[in-house]
């Protein structure tokens, strides 16, 4: 038994179970040991934590410092998405503690001079690289809801059944009779995207524009 193998076996957990599901206990059964056998190896609960979501947080390539401004974000909120839903509970628990777990200080340094290197500044750099990184957690953690609910097919039998009273859902019902992630989280990006570069134009009355990339 090593460290690397406690850690391989505690990302192998989170992504079946959830990031809840973490703990000696589980993760000694997982591996056919005994609690103590595995604190020689992580020293505590709270480093297995530690050590388990840094090396989930590690996954997550840094946005790409020599792309343009949207295309570093398209490309680093598509690979953060995959890499957070593969692992139940992660999104949310970075949600509270960001600041507290240095690989993801590292996430939010990098989008946040790429932010910088594309001409926002003060307020506006910070609030557009947040912008990215709350689209990406709030919707795994929305999508990661919705599949624990086995509501990613939806009967819709209201709607059917009371056409008049849900005129607008009626007609779009093929929108909503399957939950569709994919095309969400793209659209969302790119609405959210398309809205930080309108508040750069001058005649959206900026006090600055910024030259970007």
């Amino acid at each position: 038994m090593t460290t690397g193998r406690v850690v391989q076996a505690g990302l192998a957990l989170v992504a079946d179970q959830g990031l809840t599901a973490l703990g000696v206990r589980a993760l000694s059964s997982r591996l056919g040991v005994t609690p103590m056998a595995l604190y020689r190896h992580i020293g505590s609960a709270e480093q297995l934590e530690h050590d388990v979501l840094g090396a989930i947080l590690d996954e997550v390539p840094l946005v790409d410092p020599n792309a343009p401004w949207e295309e570093a974000c398209r490309a680093w909120a598509r690979a953060a998405r995959s890499v957070l839903s593969t692992y139940p509970g992660v999104a949310q628990y970075v949600l509270t503690r960001c600041f507290e777990l240095p690989p993801m200080l590292k996430q939010v340094e990098a989008l946040l001079s790429a932010a910088l290197a594309s001409g926002r500044r003060g307020f506006e750099a910070v609030a557009s690289a947040n912008a990215v990184l709350m689209h990406v957690l709030m919707r795994v953690e929305a999508e990661t809801a919705v599949r624990r609910a086995g509501s990613v097919r939806r009967a819709l039998r209201e709607v059917r059944a009371r056409p008049r009273d849900y005129p607008a859902l009626h007609e779009h019902l093929a929108h909503y009779e399957v939950a569709r992630f994919d095309e969400h989280f793209d659209y969302g990006l790119s609405v959210l995207l398309a809205g930080q570069r309108a508040a750069l134009e001058p005649s959206h009355g900026s006090k600055h524009a910024h030259p970007r990339r």
